[in-house]
């Protein structure tokens, strides 16, 4: 076989590629990225507030909105000094020439293998633009990514609007399973008292919302999902799903 000879000689200068990643946001689709909303108060006055959707005040915003933050693909070139160079003739999973660099530690430090060597910033930075465009690719199918990218492009008030239709659904899925679980306890009767069974009775045929009963707040969580969206079937809804997620901790 031929032995590999090195490209690049100790004390040259060349160029590697730099991988890295750093938080950037989608545009601000209510503000326009300005950060400043006008408010009109009940009196009249109008006065500047923080945006709710990229402003100070994000960490009041409901949990179930995500934010307009998104990770970006940062590869770059970078210039290094040849420091030592090695020739490894039995390595096949790289290039069997690799080299230490000035910068990144000669002895103990970062191994920078041949075909990620380049003799000029040119080369360097256009092999970094393609891993660019694959990383981001593969960062943007990420479902949280796909979920950020769909709440980004619309209003602050349609995404609550989204946000609660999607909090509904989920609650009147599950508020049906758990449906189906008291009629199966019912069914088998399995040592209830009297009391007990006619409460889960009542809360099944009349969407009781009466405690002790978690279960009868799940099954008018479906209910909810016919009603009208104000504010306080909203609200009502919010704490209606507060025993759900216990009773999904637990389960």
């Amino acid at each position: 076989m031929s032995f590999p000879v090195p490209r690049y000689e100790i004390g040259q200068q060349v160029w590697v590629i730099e991988r890295d990643r750093r938080i950037s946001r989608w545009p601000c689709p209510d503000c326009l990225d300005t950060k400043r909303w006008a408010a009109t108060t009940p009196a009249g006055e109008l006065i500047p507030i923080a945006c709710p959707r990229c402003g100070d005040q994000w960490s009041s915003m409901p949990r179930n909105i995500p934010s307009l933050t998104k990770v970006v693909a940062t590869a770059r070139a970078r210039q290094l000094t040849i420091g030592s160079v090695r020739v490894d003739t039995g390595e096949t999973r790289n290039s069997p020439v690799s080299y230490m660099c000035v910068e990144t530690g000669v002895g103990s430090g970062q191994i920078h293998y041949e075909d990620g060597v380049y003799s000029t910033e040119g080369e360097a930075q256009e092999a970094a633009n393609q891993i660019n465009l694959a990383t981001q690719a593969n960062l943007d199918a990420e479902p949280h990514a796909l979920l950020a990218a769909d709440y980004a492009a619309i209003s602050f008030q349609q995404a609550l609007a989204s946000a609660w239709e999607e909090e509904l659904y989920h609650g009147y899925d599950n508020a049906r399973r758990y449906r189906e679980a008291i009629d199966t306890v019912l069914e088998e009767d399995k040592g209830l008292s009297g009391a007990t069974n006619d409460t889960l009775r009542e809360s099944i045929e009349h969407r009781s919302w009466q405690r002790p009963q978690p279960l009868a707040v799940l099954v008018a969580a479906a209910r909810a999902v016919a009603l009208d969206y104000s504010n306080d079937t909203l609200q009502q809804l919010k704490e209606a799903l507060k025993p759900l997620v216990a009773l999904e901790a637990r389960a």
